[in-house]
């Protein structure tokens, strides 16, 4: 467990402390710093995981087909990734790593657009890195993109958002729910932004997503697969949507941003409803995953939008760590699955030292 902690630590002393800030040289050197170091620690992981063994049957599986029936097993732009790293002889930590730099490039870059990154980053740490980013590959990678999109995304109608957004839904089908909250976010350019958007969905759907649709709804919406702790992580999602609407003068903190983050928080909420209209919990908790940028724009603002002291800054950015740190003490310590993780092993150690 100790290398979650120091972690967790790492994010707790950037929350605390102004060097990684949106601007300037030691900014820049964090940023690159944090990218690389957790890109090999997440990529690099050997056995860890509560999805290790269905991703290595998957990429084994996919190194005897050709490249065509490989885009088609799973989502397109995951197959065609396990594709090509077998074809050069890789192996399954390789398409780990690929999808780990992915990631926290995307992570890095959401943080650097908040108002303070440092705490963005650590409200990151329990659930998005250790969780999400070392287990649930493809739907990392989907956040990745969905994280880029929101990075690119200026008020209007743009192809470049657009393009993470196609390749979110390439990696994980449930991306595409995601579509709606930025195609209505466009104040400007709207009929250009509604029409393409709705394009490029019947387009997704008719070549991507209905052919594997069956076996999603059959998995996650008609079968009664079920996660533990589905309704604490919910509730860590829906307590930043609310509060986000008692920020005042919240249009001038996000700027044109701000009716995507208001899109964000009116989906988030959703969830509590969809809780009781979907009988797999798995399900819920799989689409809340793609509204948590929300949670890291939340508790970056927070400190700012509810204080107006230094002092007071501080006592916010401490309780914001004192709950995470308990969401990570909570999920290591008495989480069913939290045993996939622990140890943790690196196939750098594992194999080559």
């Amino acid at each position: 467990m100790l290398p979650y902690w120091l972690l967790f630590s790492a994010g707790s002393v950037l929350a605390l402390t102004s060097w990684w800030r949106n601007t300037g040289f030691l900014s820049r050197i964090i940023s690159v710093a944090i990218g690389v170091t957790l890109t090999f620690f997440v990529g690099y992981r050997f056995e860890i995981g509560a999805d290790w063994v269905p991703y290595e049957t998957i990429f084994l599986y996919i190194n005897n087909l050709s490249l065509e029936n490989a885009i088609t097993y799973v989502e397109p732009t995951y197959g065609l990734l396990n594709w090509l790293v077998g074809l050069f002889g890789g192996s399954l930590w390789h398409v780990n790593l690929i999808c780990a730099a992915l990631f926290f490039w995307a992570l890095v870059r959401l943080c650097n657009i908040l108002p303070l990154p440092g705490v963005a980053f650590l409200a990151a740490v329990p659930t998005l890195i250790i969780v999400v980013a070392m287990s649930y590959t493809r739907q990392a990678g989907a956040l990745a993109c969905i994280m880029l999109a929101i990075r690119a995304f200026n008020g209007s109608f743009h192809p470049r958002w657009v393009a993470w957004l196609v390749l979110a839904a390439t990696f994980h089908n449930s991306a595409i729910l995601v579509f709606p909250i930025f195609i209505l976010a466009a104040s400007r350019n709207r009929l250009v932004s509604i029409t393409v958007g709705a394009g490029v969905v019947l387009v997704l759907l008719s070549f991507f997503i209905l052919e594997n649709a069956q076996g999603l709804i059959e998995r996650y919406f008609e079968g009664d697969l079920q996660s533990s702790g589905t309704l604490p992580r919910i509730g860590l999602a829906i307590i930043p949507a609310l509060l986000f609407f008692l920020i005042k003068d919240r249009k001038e903190w996000l700027a044109e941003r701000y009716t995507l983050w208001r899109n964000l928080a009116l989906a988030s909420m959703l969830l509590i409803p969809l809780l009781f209209l979907v009988r797999s919990t798995t399900a819920v908790d799989r689409i809340a995953i793609l509204f948590s940028p929300l949670q890291l724009l939340f508790y970056s603002l927070a400190p700012l939008a509810f204080a107006r002291t230094k002092a007071w800054q501080t006592v916010i950015i401490i309780g914001i760590i004192t709950l995470n740190g308990l969401v990570l003490a909570v999920w290591l310590y008495f989480a069913e699955y939290s045993q996939y993780w622990v140890p943790y092993h690196n196939v750098l150690f594992e194999r080559y030292l």
